[in-house]
């Protein structure tokens, strides 16, 4: 006799009790598709660091640049984010997103215990996608009292959120990965204005 929750999964089948009462079950399939479910439609707008810089890609690199009211809300600039949602099977409370400029979407890479950002084409980032962790994915966590700031935490690498760090030799902010331990800093913090 087998007990199923639902029709995408099988959790245990009754198989025979042993003696003194115990009871031994056949572990068959215990687990639900952990995957990430893409949108097509995604969210624009603009991703500020703590100087109201706006985030651009110049290149293959991410970094952040003042720009005009107009520049930041120009459907062809470079400052223009978008946000593609993605739905996730585990129960999390903050939502999964690709964060893209352009065609270039914003990617954890490993490199042992060494973590960064990398630019990739958005074509190389399915609408699907099998697993909980991917490097394009990013969770979303809303700052407490704060109606715009957010952090992005890395579903590839956890607790590696999306941060920015000043690069003396280019004068510019740059988009990195910075590890947090107990807090996240704000470093970390980004501004989101959705259009």
């Amino acid at each position: 006799m087998a007990s199923t929750f639902s029709d995408d999964y099988e959790c245990f089948t009754f198989d025979r009790v042993i003696e003194e009462g115990d009871v031994l079950f056949e572990i068959k399939a215990c687990y639900e598709s952990d995957n990430f479910r893409g949108n097509p439609q995604c969210a624009s707008g603009i991703m500020m660091n703590m100087n109201s810089q706006c985030l651009v890609i110049d290149g293959d690199m991410f970094l952040f640049e003042s720009r005009t009211n107009e520049e930041s809300t120009s459907p062809d600039g470079d400052a223009v984010i978008h946000f593609r949602p993605y739905k996730s099977d585990q129960e999390k409370d903050c939502l999964a997103f690709a964060i893209y400029v352009k065609d270039c979407v914003v990617v954890c890479c490993e490199n042992g215990d060494k973590k960064e950002i990398k630019a990739k084409q958005l074509a190389e980032v399915p609408l699907s996608i099998n697993g909980t962790r991917h490097g394009a994915i990013f969770y979303q966590h809303k700052i407490p009292g704060k109606s715009n700031l957010f952090t992005f935490e890395s579903s590839l690498a956890p607790r590696w959120f999306l941060g920015f760090d000043y690069n003396e030799s280019f004068d510019s902010w740059f988009l990195v990965l910075r590890k947090v331990e107990d807090e996240v800093d704000k470093m970390c913090e980004m501004e989101v204005q959705l259009y």
